[in-house]
């Protein structure tokens, strides 16, 4: 119940899935096809009126490149966001045994308490009575104070447990938290190595699944790079020679002379080398 009330109401865990939008956008405006322009020249003087169309056509090889990346990503932050909610589901189910072991100490504690004051309003009558000695009732009251401190720290430890529970459930102040008991250790703890766990964690994993996507994603943001340096237009020229229009093709390219997109790509290798080091982390 508390887990749900978690992924429901936490506002750390709501505001992370805003990521998956965000993916989601990168996604579709990787998919989108560029727009086409028009530049018209007015006929001001001898000057003819003249057209140009122009259509960018590197998104016939950029554009499948974007969109292998963007899903890439989007991915990734799925199994991101997996892993987020079970994290959360983990703290939750942590902080609910913290919180249930916190009140079984504190009422031991009480019990404690109860038993040495006890003890020591007996020393007292046994004071008065002449069986023991003032050191014997002074010991008795000092182990009645120190367990009348225990409880006071026990109880600030049990409303710590008690907030930390409310603010990962998202639980507000007016709702009160239900009744919680230690949880039993379930059957399929037993009989597993270590190294199986292991092989498990490696295999099924979502970080570990989304730190290889990332991997994949950053490889091909080389390539992407690589190939936004070719960025080549087809246009269309339309111009009003004695008040009749000509019409020819024209071709647009940059001449990589000076910028060879040497940032974009050593960019995209810095983002492989991070990637790589985070699946190994």
């Amino acid at each position: 119940r508390l887990v749900a009330l978690a992924l429901r109401n936490n506002t750390l865990f709501q505001a992370t899935l805003a990521d998956l939008g965000l993916a989601w956008g990168d996604r579709v405006q990787a998919a989108m096809l560029p727009n086409p322009t028009i530049t018209m020249l007015l006929p001001t003087g001898p000057k003819p009126l003249e057209l140009t169309a122009r259509m960018p056509l590197e998104f016939l090889w950029l554009r499948p490149k974007r969109v292998a990346v963007a899903e890439l990503e989007y991915e990734r932050t799925v199994h991101r966001l997996t892993q987020s909610g079970l994290d959360l589901i983990r703290d939750v189910r942590v902080a609910h045994t913290d919180l249930a072991l916190a009140g079984r100490r504190l009422r031991l504690a009480e019990e404690m308490r109860e038993i040495q004051e006890g003890m020591a309003h007996l020393a007292d009558s046994r004071l008065r009575a002449g069986d023991i000695g003032e050191l014997e009732v002074n010991t008795a009251k000092a182990e009645a104070a120190r367990a009348g401190e225990l409880v006071t720290r026990l109880r600030g430890e049990e409303s710590v447990a008690r907030e930390r529970l409310r603010f990962l459930s998202g639980i507000g102040e007016i709702r009160q938290l239900p009744e919680v008991e230690l949880p039993r250790l379930p059957n399929w703890l037993d009989g597993r190595s270590a190294d199986e766990w292991a092989a498990e964690a490696m295999a099924v994993r979502p970080d570990v699944r989304a730190a290889e996507l990332g991997l994949k994603a950053a490889a091909k943001g080389i390539g992407l790079a690589k190939a936004e340096l070719f960025a080549l237009g087809a246009g269309l020229n339309a111009k009003d020679i004695d008040h009749i229009f000509r019409v020819g093709p024209a071709i647009d390219f940059p001449l990589p002379v000076c910028n060879q997109n040497q940032g974009g790509i050593s960019l995209a290798k810095a983002r492989v080398e991070r990637a790589s080091r985070n699946w190994l982390a």
